[in-house]
């Protein structure tokens, strides 16, 4: 038996589906892509709504050590607590590569205490 929606939205990234143009999401899928994109969107990108966004992608010049973490910890928090209601975060692992850092969010989903996991990959440059 498969789970009922609590949640449906349009999949990220954007694609047809096979019974639908947009592809849809529903559930824990769409939690979590809803993550990737709030975290990988710039504060001020959206036209219509400036304030939201995170600013992780700020950080790929900063030097990849501990404070580095420590800072993308503190704002992915902030941003996810004002602008993800579905969830509670529970951890944030941050994994520090040559080209890239990782971000790997635990969360509780709130409607239906499934926990949940979210990768995303932040590229430096």
């Amino acid at each position: 038996m498969t789970a009922p929606i609590v949640y449906q939205g349009i999949k990220f990234p954007f694609q047809s589906g096979s019974r639908s143009l947009p592809a849809q999401s529903t559930n824990e899928q769409l939690i979590q892509e809803g993550l990737i994109q709030l975290i990988l969107t710039g504060v001020g990108e959206r036209i219509m709504r400036p304030d939201v966004g995170c600013r992780a992608t700020s950080f790929v010049f900063e030097n990849n050590d501990a404070v580095l973490g420590n800072l993308l910890r503190a704002e992915v928090q902030g941003v996810v607590a004002k602008y993800e209601p579905r969830i509670q975060l529970t951890d944030i692992q941050v994994s520090q590569r040559s080209s890239e850092v990782l971000l790997t969010l635990r969360y509780v989903v709130l409607t239906t205490g499934r926990i949940g996991v979210a990768t995303v990959a932040i590229p430096s440059l």
